[in-house]
């Protein structure tokens, strides 16, 4: 999925590796000056679960909104154009 908006121009993108955002996580984005965070996870029952968990810790650390995904599409199966048309809502 970072690859992918990488190829769509979409640059500063990170990767939880796991099922959500962790402390340690939080702590770096944090102290690089990120206090905007635009949520990508998989469409999947799983993704949805994690980006449950992220919102709710990080809700009161991050300006958090989302990526609107196409019904049972993720990230690495669309386009690079697919990717440059999605939109974005604030959660």
């Amino acid at each position: 999925d970072v690859l992918r908006f990488e190829m769509a121009g979409i640059h500063n993108s990170v990767a939880v590796l796991g099922s959500s955002l962790s402390g340690p996580q939080r702590s770096l984005l944090l102290a690089i000056g990120c206090f905007d965070l635009i949520l990508a996870f998989d469409n999947d029952e799983a993704g949805r679960v994690c980006e449950a968990d992220t919102v709710k810790q990080c809700k009161n650390y991050f300006h958090l909104s989302k990526y609107v995904l196409q019904e049972s599409k993720d990230i690495g199966e669309l386009s690079v154009e697919e990717v440059k048309d999605l939109g974005i809502i604030s959660l």
